[in-house]
Formats: structure tokens, C-alpha cells, sequence
């Protein structure tokens, strides 16, 4: 079996650790890369039977529904709209095989077609508040929900993964631009890079 390339990531050169912006450190950003990510799509009638094929991954419960985030061990995952997920786990951890045929699901892998930039501290919600038109309040937005959005011009998936945590899923092609508008818009709170 040939060699598989390694996953670059499309931020190389841009993440340099660090302190930037104002004294103090009110946000933490930080790129998750590498990470195997899948995009699930079930048919409204197969949903039961994908969401038993899922079980096999430790500690699986049920399917999030729209605007939820669950995490099972190393699996996380999230509702991007009807009858569709992100499957996200560490690359080095094993995604098992889903025994899903086209009559039951789609699956597609998204591992190259998105960066995540976690976000933390207790600014968080101002900064996301900057770009973004959702109410971002710790009791409206609280840790397990997720949605799609725009921050800033980008189209996003934002999941709430703790109080001041949030993952932002971005278009990879993006990326860049994306990274350069979190950064600047952090200055005022004074940010970190890990």
C-alpha cells in the first residue's frame, strides 16, 4: 500500500505562539489539526439504523439532534442541519468503518476541506460576538449546542464545547483570511497562540 501524504495544514506559517494584542490574555486560539473529520448525510427513513451502526464507537448514545454537540471518548460529534453530522477524532485515533451503503447514508470525508480554530478564555464570547449575529450569552448559547453561521464573511460551524470554548469550523480555502480576521479582531482583548 502506497504512502499516505501527510496532512498539511492550511495555516502553516500563520500560527505562530505567542502573545499578541492588549496586556493580559482574555483569549486562547489555537489550531486542531490534524483531525479526521466525516461528514454523515442519513435519509429521514435510516436514521435509527445509522445511528446503531454508530454504537460501535465507545460510549455512543444517540444522534445529536439540530443544534447539538455530543462528545463519546474520542468521537465528537455535532448536527450541521437535517440528517447531517460531523464525525470529528483525533487523526491519530481510529475512525471505525461504518458499514453504511448509499441506501443508508453518505459519507464523506471532510478531513482536507476544513480547518478548526479553537477559541477560549473568558473573552470568547465578545470576540465571537464581533462577527457574528447569534447570542452568544452563556445562558443562550451554552456548552453542547452547535449551529452554522457566519463570523465575520465566512461561513462557519460555531460548537460550544465548554463555558469559554468554542471550535470553529471553517471552509479550508478560507482559512487564511479567517485566521488573520480572528487575529485581528482578538488584539483588543489580548490573545494567545498555543
Amino acid at each position: 500500500m502506497a504512502d499516505l501524504p501527510i496532512r498539511q495544514s492550511a495555516l502553516t506559517g500563520l500560527v505562530n505562539p505567542g502573545h499578541y494584542g492588549a496586556d493580559g490574555t482574555g483569549i486562547t486560539i489555537m489550531e486542531r489539526h490534524p483531525l479526521t473529520i466525516l461528514q454523515l448525510h442519513s435519509w429521514p427513513d435510516t436514521k435509527e439504523y445509522v445511528a446503531q451502526q454508530l454504537k460501535q464507537f465507545k460510549g455512543f448514545t444517540e444522534l445529536p439532534e439540530n443544534g447539538q454537540y455530543h462528545r463519546f471518548d474520542d468521537l465528537e460529534i455535532f448536527c450541521i442541519g437535517p440528517y447531517k453530522w460531523l464525525l470529528v477524532t483525533p487523526v491519530d485515533k481510529d475512525m471505525p468503518s461504518l458499514a453504511l451503503s448509499p441506501v443508508h447514508a453518505a459519507i464523506t470525508d471532510q478531513s482536507h476541506a476544513k480547518s478548526v480554530i479553537r477559541i477560549s478564555g473568558a473573552d470568547t464570547r465578545n470576540l465571537l460576538s464581533k462577527g457574528c449575529g447569534l447570542d452568544f450569552h452563556h445562558k443562550n448559547f451554552t456548552p453542547g449546542m452547535a449551529c452554522n453561521s457566519l463570523l465575520g464573511h465566512f461561513a462557519v460551524s460555531i460548537v460550544a464545547i465548554e463555558e469559554n470554548c468554542f471550535d470553529v469550523y471553517f471552509t479550508r480555502s478560507f482559512a487564511e483570511s479567517a485566521w488573520e480576521w480572528l487575529s485581528s479582531a482578538a488584539l483588543e482583548f489580548g490573545f494567545d497562540v498555543k
